[in-house]
């Protein structure tokens, strides 16, 4: 799916401004494909069901390394970890091996792009990434102000009179799985509600609770968005930018009690893509 986004708008880098494709990253926290549009049952409210409505889903999507800086390093940089330098988390002193590794921030300047990046890099060193906007750069673990990464994201839109290119990072569904932030979601499910992710071979009354949790913190920003109409994932606000839209979720998933994730299942990520245009939904088995 990153791919796609990079082919898009490289290509176009040569063009005019309006055939250039404005480019919108949204990028979540430690989630698998717990979503409607996948078939979960439990998964609400039904925002991200409506983007791979009209763009493509992908089935068979994974991050290069079960882990949060590692993943990211692939996203912005196009290489494996273990080619850039990002073989462990930002938080614990890993960096890349080079400041001038070619990235999506630098290489999209160069083409005349507008680039912003809202929520945490989590990359090492953050100075090899020249955005040209920066907000709410911490972890946000605590899902304080959700309301400002639209807000933000609203602004930045209506700056622009270049392309642009902008990531948006939720602290969702991160730990701690809080059950309900500023009244949302605004009937949070119970754990009599839910039955635990089936490979975990366990369904205990704790594993729903925490797992009617994780299904709270999914829903939230979505919940979020429908209550205030923000601009992102809105279909008919998202036309008139013009965005390839761009949704994936990195790191690895679905923690909970334990120290480390389960990294087969964990590796496997929800990815989805939407044109700027209105087209039928399509899938792919095997992500590039």
């Amino acid at each position: 799916m990153i791919l796609v986004s990079l082919a898009l708008a490289f290509h176009a880098a040569g063009n005019s401004f309006g055939a250039r494709p404005n480019v919108l990253l949204i990028v979540s926290e430690d989630n698998g494909p717990e979503l409607g549009c996948y078939g979960d049952r439990y998964a609400r409210p039904r925002n991200l069901d409506r983007l791979t409505a009209g763009g493509v889903r992908f089935n068979r999507a994974f991050i290069t390394q079960a882990g949060c800086s590692q993943s990211r390093s692939s996203i912005h940089t196009g290489l494996y970890p273990h080619q850039n330098g990002q073989i462990g988390l930002a938080t614990w002193g890993f960096r890349m091996y080079r400041e001038d590794t070619p990235n999506l921030a630098r290489q999209l300047k160069k083409a005349g792009y507008h680039t912003g990046i809202i929520g945490k890099l989590h990359i090492n060193p953050e100075s090899a990434f020249p955005f040209d906007m920066k907000e709410i750069p911490s972890g946000n673990f605590a899902c304080k102000n959700l309301a400002d990464y639209a807000k933000y994201a609203e602004t930045f839109f209506k700056a622009q009179d270049t392309p642009f290119f902008l990531s948006v990072n939720y602290p969702e569904a991160h730990n701690p799985w809080i059950r309900q932030v500023d009244g949302l979601p605004k009937q949070p499910l119970e754990a009599g509600d839910v039955k635990s992710l089936a490979y975990f071979g366990l369904d205990t009354p704790k594993l729903r609770e925490l797992n009617a949790n994780y299904y709270n913190c999914l829903s939230r920003p979505a919940a979020w968005r429908e209550q205030t109409r923000d601009p992102l994932l809105n279909p008919e606000k998202l036309k008139r930018l013009k965005a390839e839209v761009e949704s994936v979720s990195n790191k690895p998933g679905r923690k909970y009690e334990w120290d480390y994730p389960n990294y087969f299942f964990s590796s496997e990520r929800p990815a989805a893509a939407q044109p700027g245009s209105s087209r039928p939904t399509r899938t792919r088995e095997n992500a590039p």
